[in-house]
């Protein structure tokens, strides 16, 4: 199943510094390369979708770069929000996903001896495994937050979860 990714401006998210930066240096990009035309469609339309995984990936870096891209509410962390659609159905996909972030501030007090990247890489690969979509450093595109599944991992980890090695939390996603 061929999948189609794309890029939707987030209105609950103003980043002013980010939209800035973001026009600033569309006028130093190639003006045919592709970057340059997905992102002049996202500032057309508000939305654009992306041809290729590679053309997304590099849309995806080139934005994540910019001041002010992670700096957004709780609720609308990022002025961009990135999905995945299934290409022969044309809807966004049902997804069971988890949100996660390197932002200390949104942990809080780390449980003496843990390591926030340590944890970080053991959640994500054990959601992985365990065949739960992650959104790394950003949020799911509306259509999957009214759609999918968010799972609340956060509250199991500051109880228990921090203990756990990566074979626990996948067993414990399955489980959800």
């Amino acid at each position: 199943m061929t999948k189609i990714h794309t890029a939707r401006v987030d209105f609950e998210n103003n980043a002013e510094q980010f939209w800035d930066a973001f026009r600033k240096n569309l006028t130093l990009l190639t003006q045919s390369s592709e970057l340059c035309r997905r992102c002049n469609e996202l500032l057309a339309d508000d939305v654009t979708t992306f041809k290729t995984e590679l053309d997304y990936q590099s849309f995806r870096a080139y934005v994540s770069e910019f001041v002010g891209f992670d700096s957004g509410p709780a609720h609308a962390k990022f002025p961009i929000v990135f999905s995945e659609l299934d290409d022969d159905e044309g809807e966004p996909q049902r997804q069971t996903y988890i949100t996660i972030n390197d932002d200390p501030d949104d942990w809080g007090a780390m449980p003496p001896g843990c390591d926030l990247d340590a944890e970080i890489t053991k959640i994500i690969n054990a959601a992985d495994d365990a065949k739960i979509v992650v959104y790394h450093n950003c949020q799911p595109s509306q259509e999957v937050r009214d759609n999918g599944t968010e799972i609340d991992w956060f509250a199991e980890w500051c109880g228990v979860g921090h203990e756990w090695d990566e074979h626990d939390w996948t067993n414990w996603f399955r489980a959800q």
